[in-house]
């Protein structure tokens, strides 16, 4: 096998990476490298003219709101793991690829090889998160990898998905399904199912965070005393679904599991002074999560190079 991993000093690292210490764990934060904007009509049970106000004291856009995507990758022992794997190339609804997502690749450029990931934990099934396992050819990018899904995220797609109570345009609720339930298939052969609270590798363990959809996971990873709270899409928003968490998306299948999920995850990661990783949070989308009276704030950590 090739060298896996070849040192890169800091002043010449991909501006796509960043490294971070968990422990005796050695991680990165790896972009997608894929900006984009969605209404703030994202937001479904404020006003417009709420939603509107929360942007603007923050200096952003009162009418969009700007989303990217991080990756994690862990050095966890003998295990080289992803959660989550961004975009990759996953054709938009017109069939062709809008956005190239550049996690493997930042990998590459920090010089560890596709074929060293052995493990891919998917924190639940919407595009964005899975689309990168496939390359520009329709092959797996991880060739080597096999693929951790919680069991109730596997259930919910894979039986008969209802998407009925979401503020979404049907044929993207239709594209939605297909494309889950296509991934899914392809994946079963390499494929392991876990409790909602399962431990999957000494130091990396589910974390129950549904709502979102019914199996949306979180992890916790955790070595030598220092801990690492992988939370995908709880908050969507580092504003908006940090400080406002009873706000909905249009994604929020079971909403008020979603906001119960919220609360507990921002009450843990504030009493336990948790380093956290939001994956759609501004780069580096790593920092800490403040409770000041009955809210919250987002803490983000200070961009090093």
């Amino acid at each position: 096998m090739p060298n896996q991993t070849q040192p890169i000093t800091p002043d010449v690292r991909p501006a796509g990476v960043y490294p971070v210490a968990v422990g005796d764990f050695r991680c990165l934060v790896l972009s997608d490298e894929v900006g984009y904007s969605l209404p703030a009509s994202l937001i479904t049970n404020a006003t417009r003219e709420e939603v509107a106000a929360a942007l603007r004291s923050h200096a952003l856009p009162a009418d969009q709101v700007p989303m990217q995507i991080s990756v994690l990758y862990i050095h966890a022992g003998q295990h080289r793991i992803l959660i989550d794997t961004g975009l990759g190339q996953l054709p938009g609804p017109n069939g062709k690829v809008d956005f190239v997502g550049k996690v493997r690749s930042n990998l590459q450029a920090f010089g560890i090889a596709p074929e060293a990931i052995d493990t891919v934990i998917l924190s639940h099934a919407h595009s964005d998160h899975y689309g990168g396992i496939f390359d520009e050819e329709g092959g797996f990018s991880f060739p080597n990898a096999h693929y951790v899904l919680p069991k109730a995220e596997w259930t919910f797609w894979m039986e008969q998905p209802d998407l009925s109570s979401l503020a979404l345009p049907e044929p993207l609720k239709q594209r939605t399904v297909q494309s889950a339930q296509s991934c899914l298939a392809r994946l079963q052969p390499r494929l392991r199912l876990i409790e909602e609270d399962e431990v999957i590798y000494p130091g990396v363990a589910a974390v129950p965070a549904k709502g979102e959809t019914p199996g949306h996971s979180a992890f916790l990873v955790s070595s030598n005393g220092d801990s690492l709270l992988v939370v995908g899409d709880a908050w969507p928003h580092y504003r908006l679904t940090a400080e406002h968490p009873e706000w909905l998306t249009a994604f929020d299948l079971d909403p008020e599991q979603t906001v119960r999920t919220r609360r507990a995850l921002l009450d843990r990661a504030a009493e336990e002074n948790l380093l956290v990783l939001a994956y759609h949070f501004p780069w580096p989308s790593l920092g800490r999560i403040v409770k000041r009276g009955a809210s919250w704030s987002w803490e983000a950590t200070e961009y090093r190079w």
